[in-house]
Parts: C-alpha cells; structure tokens; sequence
C-alpha cells in the first residue's frame, strides 16, 4: 500500500476543488477552464479557497497566489499581506495589519467597492456578496442582496458562510444554524447544536455537534444532499453542486453529488470518494 499524502483543509467552487496537503502543497482537482485547477502554485501554504473559476491560497508569510479566471481582476491580489483569504465570484482577505477588509475582482454589486470599515475576525465570499465576523460577534454583510443574502440576523455569531443565494451562520448563544436569504436554499434547515456550516450555490452541508456527522439540506438534484456520507467529519465544505469532506478516523476526503466536471472522480490519490 502506498504512503498517503492526507489533506488537512478542503475548499468547493463552483466545479472544483482544492486543499492543502499535510506538506503544504496545494491540490486542486475538478473544473479548468481557466487553469483553475491544474496552474496551482508552487510552495507551502496555510490556507486554500477555491471560488467560481479561480482560486487562492495564502503562506505563512501573509502573502496571497491567485489563479484561474481573471476576467474582472479576481487574481490580481493587491500588495498587501493577509491572515485570511476567501474567494468566491470575487476575491477578499482580512489585512493582517489591521484586521480590515479587502477585496479584489468583479463589483457588478458593490461586493468590492463597499467592503464594511473596523476590524474582522472572519470572513467568507460568495457568489457576489460577503459576509463577515465582527469580534463581538456581529455579522455584516454585502454586496448583492436580491433575495435577502445580506440581511443579515441581529444576533451573534461564531461563524458566517456565504453561498450564492444566502448565507448561514452559527449562532453564538446555542451553536444554531440559523440562515437567511432565498426561501428555497433555507427550507430543511436542522435543528440541534452545531460545529460549522458551509454555504453551496442551492444547498447547505454542517457538522453537528453530538456525532461531528455531515448534515445537508436544499438543492438534491445531483445527490449534493441524500448522498452525503455517514460517520464522524471534522470539516465539510459546499460547492455548486457538490461537497467535500474531510473524515475523522482516518483524515480521507470524501466527495458526494455531481461529477460532471471531475468533482468527486478527480479526487486526487491521496483521498477517496463517496
């Protein structure tokens, strides 16, 4: 049996996905029509995400590598350093100087030019909108807000996701998944306690907190919801219509839901799928 290469992060796009070795390569695998999945650079690094069709991982150093579609200067990282980076139809980090907000690429909504002053502790990008985790827990969101994805609760949050649609948090005070935006992506939404959440364009996966066992609702067409595996998951993360997982027995990567682009069969070797 050969020696595996475990993945310790994972992050789904739109139609592809990337993670980070236990070595600090950066692995993606799935959709390239804009090299988004095979120009991945060289180097170690922290922390991945994949996007609609581009991706971005950050270094130790505070640096950010951007690659794949650049229509709308999505990889054109500013000179700045970073302690966090988040991509979805455009690109934001949390300046490692002051906590702030950036972001970079398409602002057809304002997602870019309107990013909220003060200070965050995470953030999450979307399809054209973001939200953000103030230290106090307040969540702040922006950019498009057609079906309400910006509107976000007055309450306060560990955590925020942004999908295409709508956006889920976990609540501070109960550890609840609680979402807002588009009706359609919120019916199913489970009750119980919760360790995070992760927002796809049509769906929602979480890990709950009594088993760490994968929970999904919405948008099925493709299995994104009834095919997620059972047992215990330290980490999952949604896509368009796909999602991954990262196992906690053995740390293997699970992926369920469509495999028109190479999502689940284009797992790299290191990982399996459902």
């Amino acid at each position: 049996m050969c020696d595996l290469m475990l993945l310790t992060s994972i992050s789904a796009g739109a139609e592809h996905t990337c993670g980070i070795r236990e070595d600090g390569q950066v692995v993606c695998w799935g959709a390239d029509y804009y090299a988004q999945a095979s120009d991945v650079p060289v180097g170690a690094f922290v922390g991945v995400a994949a996007g609609v069709g581009h991706s971005c991982a950050i270094q130790g150093n505070g640096q950010v590598v951007c690659w794949g579609d650049n229509g709308d200067d999505q990889t054109n990282v500013p000179a700045d350093t970073f302690s966090a980076v988040t991509v979805g139809g455009f690109s934001c980090g949390i300046r490692s100087v002051d906590s702030r907000v950036r972001c970079w690429g398409d602002d057809s909504y304002s997602q870019v030019s309107t990013a909220p002053p003060g200070a965050f502790a995470s953030i999450d990008a979307g399809t054209s909108h973001a939200c953000g985790v103030r230290g106090n827990g307040q969540i702040v969101c922006w950019g498009d807000n057609n079906s309400g994805q910006t509107t976000a609760p007055a309450d306060a949050f560990n955590s925020v996701s942004a999908g295409k649609v709508h956006s889920c948090g976990i609540r501070s005070a109960n550890n609840a998944v609680v979402c807002w935006g588009n009706a359609g992506q919120l019916m199913g939404s489970p009750m119980g306690a919760f360790d995070s959440v992760s927002a796809g364009d049509g769906h929602t996966c979480a890990i709950r907190s009594s088993d760490s066992a994968v929970i999904c609702w919405g948008r099925d067409n493709d299995g994104q919801v009834s095919d997620a595996p059972s047992g215990a998951f330290d980490s999952v993360t949604a896509g368009r219509d796909h999602s991954c997982a990262i196992r906690s027995s053995d740390g293997q990567t699970l992926c369920w839901g469509i495999d028109a682009e190479g999502e689940i069969s284009g797992v790299p070797a290191n990982a399996s799928f459902s």
